[in-house]
């Protein structure tokens, strides 16, 4: 099981692979910048043990970032379903991905913005930005205090070995 902050859920596929993005990389709190002769080598190092970590997980659970309305009303949220909750649970044999959000102004309502996906199959990954999200069916959904918070539960099983 993988326990992933924000952006690390998207890093589980790393497809394409997008560090030739990183700039920076903080290491025992200092930050090594890529114009410091020891960054490609940090970067490696750092992505292999990634990708090993990656290797052994068959589950995630991800805390992610602040969602905003849209001018149309719904949330930014199509993306992140997409190609960083399915794609994840694809890249890990379909096991189940879930993740908890802050979103901006109101709560989503029942059955739709789901951050959770299972089963998803791996030739979900060759499909590119044209794939349909891939939403897992919570078992119940809860709104609690006061309307400013929505639970969900899902009914997963537990991951496999």
């Amino acid at each position: 099981m993988l326990l992933c902050a924000c952006y690390d859920g998207y890093g589980i596929t790393n497809q394409p692979d997008k560090s030739k993005y990183v700039s920076h990389i903080s290491v025992a709190g200092n930050l090594v910048s890529k114009q410091d002769a020891e960054f490609r080598e940090l970067l490696q190092f750092g992505l292999s043990k990634w990708r090993k970590l990656v290797g052994k997980a068959n589950a995630a659970a991800v805390a992610i970032h602040q969602f905003c309305e849209t001018n149309k009303g719904g949330f930014s949220t199509n993306y992140w379903r997409r190609h960083g909750i399915a794609t994840a649970s694809a890249k890990l044999g379909g096991g189940w991905v879930v993740a908890g959000a802050n979103f901006q102004g109101r709560v989503p309502g029942a059955g739709a913005d789901i951050l959770a996906a299972q089963d998803v199959p791996e030739s979900y990954l060759q499909q590119g930005s044209g794939r349909k999200a891939r939403d897992a069916t919570p078992a119940s959904d809860f709104v609690a205090a006061d309307g400013a918070a929505r639970i969900r539960l899902f009914d997963f099983g537990a991951p496999t070995d």
